[in-house]
């Protein structure tokens, strides 16, 4: 994440992404300027609206931490990561 807000910081982009392998990942580096937008997202789209409002400005990091496209949003999910 250190990684991610540098070179959103160097490069001024106001939204970053890590990437892993070509794959999409998170969580979204997010500009200040951007907070207020998060309030009039859809609750069932989330994040990935605003990244998408944001395209043509987003900055993609490519990482080598397999982590970031890994999903945790149920306890399920996050069971099965830790066996």
């Amino acid at each position: 994440m250190i990684e991610l807000l540098r070179r959103m910081r160097e490069s001024g982009a106001p939204i970053a992404e890590p990437v892993f392998h070509g794959k999409r990942g998170h969580p979204l580096g997010i500009a200040p300027r951007l907070i207020p937008e998060i309030e009039t997202l859809d609750l069932d789209v989330g994040l990935r609206q605003l990244r998408n409002r944001h395209e043509a400005e987003l900055l993609e990091v490519p990482v080598e931490d397999a982590g970031v496209v890994q999903d945790v949003d149920t306890p399920e999910e996050y069971e099965r990561l830790q066996s």
